[in-house]
């Protein structure tokens, strides 16, 4: 296997004077390193989608709240697929997304129109996710060709935890902010829902 960077010629010294065959040389090394750069990469921003942790069944949340794309060039199509318990009572909207057979997972799919980090995060902000029950589902990114033939994924980069109760993480900003929790029972805390300040 030949390492390509051999075949690259080498970078002229800021004294030479700039002729045609050295002009090719930069511009090869700039090639060189545009096709070495990688395609997408995607980012945690937050393991678990939410305030305190989780969702209530009532609250719609964007994949940009857990992910963001740091990089993306050459992959027109974006995927957003969540895996997990509860994919039954998922809704989601946004313009441009349409949904994709997949056994086991939902797969969101859109089309950009120009493949670059600023397209890719407005669309993710554009798409909203909801659950008429409790889910529990992991949350990856992807990019893609047009034509399906190459795909790069990003795993695991969130969780969506959707609950028809309280969970501990409400409970902990309720008692430590906002709220005195003394005398209340297990079924008191279990109704508790968000409120503003969470």
């Amino acid at each position: 296997m030949v390492d390509q960077s051999y075949l690259v010629p080498l970078l002229p010294k800021p004294a030479d004077k700039l002729t045609y065959g050295r002009a090719n040389g930069i511009e090869k090394n700039l090639g060189f390193l545009i096709r070495e750069w990688p395609d997408f990469e995607a980012e945690t921003v937050s393991a678990l989608v939410g305030s305190c942790g989780y969702l209530e069944a009532a609250e719609r949340a964007s994949p940009a709240q857990g992910a963001q794309v740091v990089i993306l060039q050459r992959l027109p199509r974006l995927r957003v697929l969540l895996a997990g318990t509860g994919l039954d009572g998922l809704e989601w909207a946004g313009e441009g997304w349409e949904a994709i057979p997949a056994a086991g997972s939902l797969v969101l799919r859109h089309t950009l129109a120009q493949p670059s980090v600023e397209a890719a995060m407005a669309a993710l902000r554009g798409l909203s996710v909801g659950c008429r029950g409790e889910a529990d589902l992991t949350m990856s990114l992807a990019a893609e060709r047009a034509d399906g033939s190459l795909r790069i994924v990003r795993e695991g980069l969130a969780r969506m935890l959707f609950r028809t109760g309280a969970a501990w993480g409400l409970l902990e900003a309720k008692t430590n902010c906002w709220e005195d929790l003394s005398g209340a029972g297990w079924s008191d805390a279990a109704a508790m829902k968000k409120g503003a300040a969470t």
